[in-house]
């Protein structure tokens, strides 16, 4: 099964226009409710600390972030709204796969698309396709992942990611499945740390990479074509052999 090509095809050729109207409107309710949300959490412990970090590198300013006048890298960017949209944890929830999907979608989106100069439209279907693909992703794996001790919102969110600023930057199927190669190396997150800033930490994590996954891909940085259904991929290494990606 070419699973990682197949998710990569389907993502290259969803269009605004093929959006039903029911949607786009939850997915603007999303989006709206996910700007409030990091608005109340940006002076929250956590997201002031990444933030004092990424000021003292320095980088060209390129992304805003959300509730604060510094601009930053792209990836820098994702992270710091990434951090405090999850600070307060009020951020959606999907229970497809036992996360919270915006609150990764949609730093990585407005990060790779301010780089790119994208279109409202072209940050809607790139949420969308984002979200899509990460709560797909939650159906195949099955409840064994989450239990396992993985934190779906940073394990499925990097990938779901890498698609959403793949689609912000306009990247073809071929380097889409480069993209979603390089964010399964990516991936990472431990329950171990719920309770703490690292819970947070992990959905701008998960955007960060992703955006870092899609930038590298776009300029033909390449991964395994396989990544997601070989014996040593995706499937195989985080839902301890109970996923079911058919």
């Amino acid at each position: 099964m070419a699973i990682t090509h197949n998710v990569a095809a389907w993502a290259a050729n969803v269009h605004y226009e093929d959006l039903p109207a029911e949607v786009v409107r939850l997915a603007k309710n999303a989006i709206l409710d996910t700007i409030g949300v990091t608005l109340a959490g940006v002076d929250e412990p956590a997201p002031r600390i990444a933030r004092q970090v990424v000021e003292e590198d320095g980088a060209r300013p390129v992304a805003g972030v959300i509730g604060h006048s510094l601009r930053t890298s792209p990836e820098s960017a994702a992270f710091l709204n990434g951090v405090a949209g999850h600070a307060l944890d009020y951020d959606d929830v999907n229970h497809a796969m036992t996360g919270h999907p915006s609150v990764v979608m949609l730093p990585a989106v407005l990060a790779a698309g301010e780089l790119a100069g994208a279109s409202g439209r072209d940050l809607l279907i790139g949420y969308v396709a984002g979200v899509e693909v990460m709560c797909k992703l939650g159906e195949a794996m099955g409840r064994e992942h989450y239990a396992a001790g993985w934190h779906a919102t940073s394990t499925m969110g990097t990938l779901g990611a890498a698609v959403a600023a793949g689609k912000a930057l306009g990247l073809s199927a071929e380097q889409l499945v480069h993209a979603l190669a390089i964010a399964v190396s990516e991936a990472s997150g431990s329950r171990q740390n719920f309770g703490t800033m690292v819970k947070p930490f992990h959905a701008g994590h998960a955007a960060r990479a992703g955006v870092h996954a899609a930038r590298l891909a776009q300029r033909r940085f390449e991964g395994d074509v396989t990544a997601l259904e070989a014996p040593l991929g995706y499937f195989a290494l985080f839902s301890l052999g109970q996923a079911r990606p058919e």
